[in-house]
């Protein structure tokens, strides 16, 4: 019986996803899975958990998150026995969106035991990571703008949560009011530039800015 460890962010999303992890422990039991349950609030726990899983080889983390939930432990299970298995309980959930998954909102209640049943039916495949100032990340990396929105947006609480995606956009808008840009060298193979940018990000996903962009419509997660 493969065994794995099962870790949600109480604080992650708009939802309560403790309130449904029952339900996933026993879709995921129902799969033949024997998991263990842990509770998790902060990034550096998070990160703990999963070095935990990778010490006594699980076949899998299951994380019901959010993207800076599952941010978080990838760069620990890089390289490692132990898969990523996203369950999305986040705001955006782009992640869980490129493997085809739907996210928790109201008019579907169940996305965590939907997304579980299928992890348990699926297959595991290799996935690409970016790098950067020597750490990996899974969907993207940006200066400028783009870290000044997500610095700002982290910080909302669940009742703004819970307006979900609209909200995140009303944000965004609001902080390029006044904002002049950052002087940036950037290098890419036959490239080289030097200026004043307003954002700049490296993608490893489609889509951008909560997934209503898709900055790299050719961008693909497994091709190297």
């Amino acid at each position: 019986m493969p065994r794995g460890t099962l870790i949600y962010n109480p604080n992650s999303g708009r939802f309560p996803a403790g309130a449904m992890i029952r339900g996933v422990e026993k879709v995921l039991a129902r799969g033949g899975w024997q998991s263990e349950i842990v509770e998790s609030s902060s990034g550096e726990s998070l990160v703990d958990h999963a070095r935990q899983a990778v010490k006594c080889d699980h076949t899998a983390l299951f994380v019901a998150g959010g993207d800076g939930s599952v941010g978080s432990v990838a760069s620990v299970l890089a390289g490692t026995r132990t898969a990523l298995a996203v369950l999305p309980a986040g705001t955006a959930d782009v992640w869980a969106k490129e493997m085809g998954l739907k996210d928790l909102d109201w008019t579907h209640w169940f996305a965590l035991e939907d997304a579980a049943y299928r992890l348990t039916q699926g297959t595991c495949q290799l996935a690409d990571l970016g790098m950067g100032n020597d750490k990996e990340f899974l969907l993207w990396a940006g200066v400028g703008l783009d870290a000044e929105i997500v610095r700002s947006i982290e910080l909302r609480g669940r009742w703004e949560k819970s307006l979900g995606t609209e909200q995140y956009a009303t944000l965004a808008l609001w902080e390029t009011l006044g904002w002049e840009g950052i002087h940036l060298q950037v290098s890419a193979p036959g490239v080289e530039l030097e200026d004043k940018f307003i954002i700049a990000v490296a993608s490893n996903v489609r889509a951008y800015a909560g997934g209503f962009v898709e900055l790299a419509p050719d961008a693909k997660i497994d091709d190297g």
